[in-house]
């Protein structure tokens, strides 16, 4: 795996932290699940931003939504004479290029967290959470699967990062899938083992043992998801 860490000025004269975990056909350390060898490889770069000076949610997501193309697009290949490719939205509100390399994106941002991935084959989706005081049993009916219940209920002490780790890679599923969040697939109908291996899904959501995972849970309890097939 290769893992490279940089640090740049971006257009706004703000500095990124930018680690670029290249090529994940993931690292033993990390959670994952490859459906087979020959999966296809992703990009994933996952970037901290700091703390925040501004004051409304809606500034802050709209900073985080910036940021997130400046890191896209450091992370697409150089075209020479080409115009830099446009960061354009479906109906649906998923990500893609336009006029650029024949990439499938995803991007997402939580908090200061944010995390884009690129693919050359395969769709994909990415998310990250950042870590929150959550009763995920309470919020079971609408977030897990019954067996995902059972476990957790049999481990409590593992509730809270276990929780989070199921909704980020159910999060990363539906986005590869290109879809929004009111033509979602039913997260109670996604089933995943404590680690991570996609069990059961819904038919829209195709093979589940064509899907591949990767999950890093990074420094303050943030928690990283990629899917892609």
């Amino acid at each position: 795996m290769i893992h490279s860490t940089t640090t740049f000025v971006t257009p706004s004269s703000d500095r990124v932290r930018f680690e670029l975990f290249g090529s994940v056909l993931p690292h033993p350390a990390a959670q994952a699940s490859l459906a087979t060898q020959a999966a296809p490889a992703i990009d994933i770069a996952v970037v901290h931003l700091g703390a925040s000076t501004l004051r409304t949610r809606a500034a802050q997501r709209n900073a985080q939504s910036r940021a997130a193309r400046r890191v896209l697009r450091a992370m697409l290949p150089a075209c020479p004479g080409r115009r830099a490719p446009r960061i354009c939205k479906t109906a649906l509100g998923a990500p893609y290029l336009e006029g650029g390399p024949d990439l499938r994106i995803s991007i997402a941002h939580s908090g200061g967290w944010i995390a884009c991935a690129t693919a050359p084959s395969a769709c994909v989706g990415i998310d990250i959470e950042q870590p929150r005081q959550r009763d995920w049993l309470a919020g079971a009916p609408w977030a897990l699967h019954p067996a995902e219940i059972a476990w957790m209920r049999e481990n409590p002490q593992q509730q809270s990062l276990q929780g989070l780790l199921h909704w980020c890679r159910k999060e990363a599923l539906v986005k590869a899938l290109g879809l929004g969040m009111h033509d979602s697939v039913p997260f109670p109908e996604i089933r995943f083992s404590p680690q991570g291996l996609l069990i059961e899904a819904p038919d829209r959501c195709g093979d589940v043992g064509a899907w591949n995972f990767h999950t890093r849970v990074l420094r303050s309890g943030a928690v990283m998801a990629a899917a892609w097939r």
